[in-house]
């Protein structure tokens, strides 16, 4: 190893602390599911739109309706646009409490 990659390690290892790698993957893994969904309905759109410009508009605006609807408690309690929320609860040692079945 290097010098300068040994000194960079040193020094994320005394800046940053250690974290527990389960949940980091069970964010990543709700943050993957929040994405695939968002990839989804965009393709839905690109193949329901002959122009390329309405599957862009109607996909950005389900994303914009996602976040309208994000602000009501049962919403992001019992459906999608609770994973972003629930992510960042894991990732902040919080239980993160969705019925999404």
């Amino acid at each position: 190893m290097r010098p300068a990659a040994r000194a960079r390690a040193l020094v994320s290892r005394l800046v940053f602390p250690p974290v527990a790698a389960g949940p980091l993957f069970a964010a990543i893994g709700i943050w993957l599911a929040s994405a695939m969904l968002l990839v989804t309905v965009m393709l839905l759109c690109s193949v329901v739109f002959s122009s390329r410009g309405g599957a862009a508009g109607a996909g950005l605006g389900f994303s914009f309706l996602a976040l309208l609807v994000s602000i009501w408690p049962p919403a992001v309690r019992y459906s999608f646009v609770g994973l972003g929320g629930a992510a960042a609860k894991l990732l902040g040692s919080q239980p993160a409490r969705l019925k999404l079945t």
